[in-house]
């Protein structure tokens, strides 16, 4: 542990290191011989650090340490990493770092203080408290409030070689670094196809992103923890379209595939023949088998494909699977090394895709009005969350077609800070490509909600002694000043992907309660015991709620990929309706009662509906 610094930096990381741990004045010759050795401190404050930090492959300086060129001076970056003690190459240290003490102690050492062995296998050097690029608009995979950034050393022990093998041209999410996956793979193997088979999962995915500009082989190749090699063989017409609609990204026919860079994404595609044989490349996550496993014997042994296939319940979609000594990063390298420069490909057709970023992709039935709303719930500590979520609304005229091709100024961005915005806000349609005659005004009010006993009921002063939550009420009025009627949808989307199952909130035995609400909730407590916070972002009605569903990414699993939650509206021709969406956060009181929400809305019903509409 560290004894060097000024007073200031010991007194804020006196709780860092565990009670064992010795002080490094006090280490041993006998100490560096015989035992692999964690280093909490940079040379700043660590004293054994300090002796061997001009052998190290991070090079420290006041307030920075670099890394292969990369400069990491924020007061939020720390780093760990492993390397051979050079004091004894036959034992390794562990060196922990940071840039500032006030900022390292504030974000709770960034989970540095109950550090282990095991969890080098995150990568050799591992960066941290890095601020990440947050997108106002769509879904991300991750979008924490700090990530990390992952290094793996070569063969001497230094950072990889930093020569760029081409260039983004814009920031690439998670889906489309699939998506440029696929293509990759399909070009490097000269198959007709290349299926991405599923999302990387959390606990093995390094990036959730890639920034504009020059890339490195290391930069794709770190995008996951574990490496992940081509798989190519054959399969039927009928087999590949089912992969295909399933697979989280595909891209097939590359003859036809070139459009998938223009704007729009409008990829003409040939028909898929069912009885033609067709050649693919994929992922592991693409190779799934089948087996009607309450038919099969209770032991089937085989020693052969064939022998597997000769089973009656059985199948193997695809055959002559092989694995190629080709991983996915290098194939990718070798795509982008190609054309020197790349965008994401864009999606159209796929409403999921479009919710996901509607900023990169499109979906050409509708004009859209997409309301972005900052909030900021206040946790049963005190602490502020900063959260944002985004109301879209998809309109088109009555009849017409749920499909089209993507269309120029087709869509419309509005932002609000609930925490500070009066409004009202206001949007025409009439001003995008199908020029609808639709009026959307937002209202914005801001409410408290205070506690007595059981009783809950608006509070009018917001400092009030009794107030266990908050929230903001937005009236949203879209008025059709045609003589058509006019369909769509409206849509909830969070900042970040969710769990797909649970999700809608409330929800009954089959997946509907019959209220006045829906929406999504946020629940936070100890398990199995009732939460202390709980937030919600919920579409009001007058009557019984028109049933949510959902929106889900392919290939995400079963705990993560919700994109949005949505049901349709109308709106007849010279009528309004409204669409009140009610943001609401309530803390338990410390020495109360858990707080039931939905309790808490029966109580303010009659004050938050808005009137008329």
């Amino acid at each position: 542990k560290p004894t060097g610094g000024d007073e200031n930096a010991r007194k804020l990381l006196a709780k860092w290191p565990p009670s064992w741990a010795k002080a490094d004045a006090k280490l041993t010759d006998k100490d560096i011989a015989a035992h692999n050795l964690f280093v909490l401190g940079g040379p700043g404050v660590n004293k054994f650090a300090a002796r061997i930090a001009d052998k190290l492959p991070v090079k420290f300086g006041k307030g920075s340490f670099t890394i292969g060129g990369k400069v990491y001076d924020q007061p939020t970056n720390c780093v760990k990493f492993i390397h051979p003690n050079p004091l004894n190459p036959g034992k390794y240290v562990m060196v922990h770092a940071f840039n500032d003490a006030a900022a390292f102690a504030r974000n709770r050492f960034f989970g540095l203080g109950s550090e282990s062995a095991w969890k080098f296998r995150t990568g050799d050097c591992v960066v941290l408290g890095v601020r990440p690029e947050q997108r106002k608009w769509g879904v991300a995979a991750g979008a924490p409030a700090f990530e990390e950034v992952h290094y793996v050393f070569d063969s001497n022990w230094r950072p990889a070689g930093a020569k760029p093998v081409g260039e983004l041209a814009a920031r690439f999410s998670t889906a489309q670094i699939l998506r440029l996956r696929a293509d990759a793979m399909r070009e490097a193997t000269g198959a007709d196809a290349g299926i991405i088979g599923g999302y990387t999962a959390r606990h093995v995915r390094w990036r959730d992103s890639l920034p504009a500009g020059p890339v490195t082989l290391h930069d794709l190749a770190t995008c996951d923890a574990l490496p992940k090699y081509v798989m190519v063989g054959e399969v039927s017409g009928a087999t590949l379209a089912g992969l295909a609609a399933r697979a989280s990204a595909s891209t097939v026919l590359a003859d036809e595939r070139e459009p998938a860079y223009a704007e729009g994404g409008f990829l003409p595609i040939k028909d898929i023949d069912p009885k033609k044989t067709y050649r693919v490349a994929m992922d592991y996550g693409g190779t799934a088998y089948g087996a009607n496993y309450r038919k099969m014997p209770k032991l089937f042994y085989f020693t052969s494909p064939e022998e597997f296939l000769a089973g009656k319940h059985v199948t193997l979609p695809v055959r002559k699977l092989r694995q190629i000594p080709l991983q996915v990063a290098e194939a990718v390298a070798a795509y982008i090394g190609k054309r020197k420069k790349v965008a994401p490909r864009a999606v159209c057709f796929d409403l999921t895709e479009y919710l996901s970023d509607p900023q990169a992709n499109r979906f050409g039935a509708f004009d859209w009005l997409h309301l972005g709303a900052d909030v900021a719930w206040e946790r049963a500590s005190g602490r502020k969350v900063a959260d944002r979520y985004v109301m879209s609304l998809g309109l088109a005229e009555a009849g017409g077609p749920k499909l089209a091709p993507p269309r120029k100024n087709s869509r419309h961005f509005l932002d609000g800070d609930l925490t500070t915005a009066e409004g009202p806000l206001s949007f025409g349609f009439a001003g995008l490509d199908k020029k609808l005659p639709v009026a959307v005004t937002v209202g914005i009010r801001r409410l408290a909600v205070a506690a007595e006993g059981k009783t809950f009921a608006l509070a009018a002063d917001p400092s009030a002694e009794g107030v266990v939550g908050r929230g903001v009420l937005l009236d949203v009025r879209l008025a059709n000043k045609g003589k058509k009627d006019v369909t769509g949808l409206v849509a909830l989307s969070p900042r970040t992907m969710r769990r797909i199952n649970g999700s809608i909130w409330p929800a009954g035995r089959r997946g509907a309660a019959k209220t006045w609400y829906c929406g999504l909730r946020q629940a936070i407590g100890q398990y199995r015991k009732p939460p202390v916070h709980q937030n919600a972002v919920l579409l009001l009605s007058r009557g019984p709620a028109p049933r949510l569903s959902r929106l889900s990414v392919k290939g995400a699993g079963y705990n993560f990929g919700l994109v949005a939650v949505h049901r349709p509206v109308s709106v007849k021709a010279g009528e309004t309706l409204s669409l009140p969406v009610l943001f609401l956060f309530v803390n338990k009181p410390a020495k109360a009662e858990a707080i039931d929400l939905a309790a808490v809305l029966e109580a303010i019903k009659d004050r938050v509906m808005p009137a008329g509409g």
